[in-house]
């Protein structure tokens, strides 16, 4: 009797897992599932694809519904990740590329491995996030992550892409402050040139011509925003030493703050934290 007994509860298990089979599957899937909005106009997509645990369920809920209106322009997805990287920019357009193609998209990441926030877009997005406002985007959200609020790190960044695509500004310090040192070691070059070309100068050797300053500012756009600034003279002492102290500055103010990248397939900005 507890033979048949075990084999009649077997099979009654048996039979309620195969009729509870397709809401297992559908709930496994759901559960796998990132997108949280689909737009019922354009088919863009918000997806939240937290694998560094960063956001609670409420946080996710949240920011989707703050991502939704960006779906007018694009797809947009933020993303968690622990992976070490030699260049977080590329590493967000490939996982891009994989959700959505090159069709108009946009994805913000907070990589734990490398401590850096990235913006990477394309198509419509794109056109109107250049590298620029990208690195601008999120050098003003990576104080955020470093407080350990990533939530509101997220919440601002997409705010800011949303002000962005509507045609508004966001604040970009670090370009106003590149342009204002830009502008004040030229002026140090040209009073350099102006002061070490009189004749009476105990610091100049005398020479049979005026010291002359050529090229003055050159600036030439180098990789990572790298500005180099180069002067030439007929004749002074110092004159490699003070333009290496130029370049080291400008360099260091202008690539400090993040890095851009991307090819056809769009751009992108990246900010440590």
């Amino acid at each position: 009797m507890k033979a048949k007994g075990c084999k009649r509860a077997a099979c009654l298990l048996a039979a309620l897992l195969i009729l509870l089979s397709p809401c297992l599957s559908a709930l496994a899937a759901n559960s796998r599932s990132t997108t949280r909005y689909t737009n019922p106009e354009t088919g863009n997509r918000v997806d939240i694809i937290d694998e560094e645990h960063l956001l609670t369920k409420e946080e996710k809920e949240q920011l989707a519904d703050e991502m939704k209106d960006i779906t007018q322009y694009g797809s947009i997805a933020f993303w968690s990740v622990r992976k070490e990287t030699g260049n977080d920019v590329n590493l967000a357009k490939q996982r891009r590329q994989e959700l959505y193609g090159n069709k108009s998209s946009g994805i913000f990441v907070i990589n734990m491995a490398t401590r850096k926030v990235t913006f990477q877009s394309a198509g419509k997005i794109n056109t109107i996030i250049t590298a620029s406002y990208a690195r601008s985007l999120t050098d003003n959200v990576s104080e955020y992550a470093s407080n350990g609020d990533y939530y509101t790190c997220a919440e601002q960044a997409m705010d800011q892409v949303y002000e962005l695509l509507q045609g508004n500004r966001i604040a970009q310090p670090m370009k106003y402050i590149s342009a204002i040192v830009i502008g004040l070691m030229i002026a140090f070059i040209l009073t350099v040139g102006i002061v070490f070309g009189k004749k009476n100068n105990p610091l100049v050797k005398p020479a049979d011509d005026e010291v002359k300053l050529v090229n003055t500012g050159s600036v030439q756009p180098q990789a990572h925003r790298t500005i180099r600034l180069a002067v030439k003279a007929d004749s002074f002492e110092g004159s490699d030493f003070a333009c290496e102290i130029v370049f080291e500055i400008l360099s260091f103010v202008i690539s400090g703050g993040g890095s851009g990248g991307g090819s056809s397939g769009g751009s992108g900005g990246s900010s440590s934290f």
